[in-house]
């Protein structure tokens, strides 16, 4: 439209209200400072407005703003809301957990996947692989809620969600940037109570799994003993190391650096 504008193929934009056009003030001035360098006018039908004229520039900016304010007040008090929708245990949108389906605004059992959720737990405390797990469930023909075959991180993401125990938490997370999310304060979530798929138990057993296995990958690297590490360079300007795997890298060794 804004290219057709400045090829002079547009002399006025008519829209139905200026919600429809920009989402703030900034954005609905900035369409209008264009349109004028262009000599085209932009017209309003709901808020019968006419910026081709000094009165209709005028009134334009004032309903803008009053547009912009609106918009927050309302996305506040949607805001608000979500905690107290939360706390009351009603549904806030979005998929059930695998294993449970929405019905008549409660969260029950599915009785598809309910029996391969457990399974998942079953199957991982036997063997303790997450890959192994997938492995075993896409060979039995079981398949995710997607219809795709199971992975290691769809077999963690089960294991990990408190509600095959008996417990779902609402409103636990919002997102900040592309595939990105934070946790919520602890006192804005909600919580429901379920009907279990597997005991408490087994579920603690299973996660504790995780957790060990997610330890034992993040141990730290031994730190370096040489005195000089990482500050002395090479006449050809690299850095002098010793490797790891030298015996000069134990203390009291004489040190070979290489560069």
């Amino acid at each position: 439209m804004l290219a057709d504008l400045r090829r002079g193929h547009i002399t006025g934009l008519i829209f139905s209200k200026l919600a429809r056009l920009a989402r703030n003030t900034r954005e609905l001035l900035e369409f209008a400072e264009i349109f004028r360098a262009q000599n085209a006018d932009m017209i309003s039908l709901q808020e019968t407005i006419d910026t081709s004229t000094p009165s209709g520039r005028l009134f334009f900016t004032m309903i803008a703003a009053m547009a912009q304010w609106e918009r927050e007040e309302i996305a506040d008090r949607v805001s608000a809301s979500v905690v107290v929708r939360a706390k009351l245990g009603k549904r806030l949108g979005g998929p059930a957990p695998f294993g449970f389906e929405w019905k008549e605004k409660k969260l029950i059992q599915n009785p598809q996947e309910s029996p391969i959720r457990k399974r998942v737990y079953e199957l991982f405390l036997a063997h303790r692989r997450k890959g192994v797990v997938a492995r075993m469930l896409s060979e039995a023909g079981y398949r995710t809620r997607a219809g795709a075959k199971w992975s290691d991180i769809t077999v963690g993401r089960v294991l990990r969600c408190p509600s095959a125990k008996g417990v779902y938490y609402q409103n636990r997370t919002r997102q900040t940037g592309d595939w990105k999310w934070e946790t919520k304060p602890e006192s804005e979530w909600g919580e429901i109570k379920l009907d279990p798929i597997v005991s408490e138990e087994l579920w603690n057993q299973c996660n504790q799994i995780l957790e060990e296995q997610t330890k034992a990958h993040k141990r730290p690297g031994r730190k370096p003993v040489q005195l000089f590490a990482g500050l002395a360079f090479c006449a050809c300007g690299h850095k002098m190391y010793v490797r790891s795997n030298s015996p000069c890298s134990t203390p009291g060794g004489d040190a070979k650096a290489r560069s």
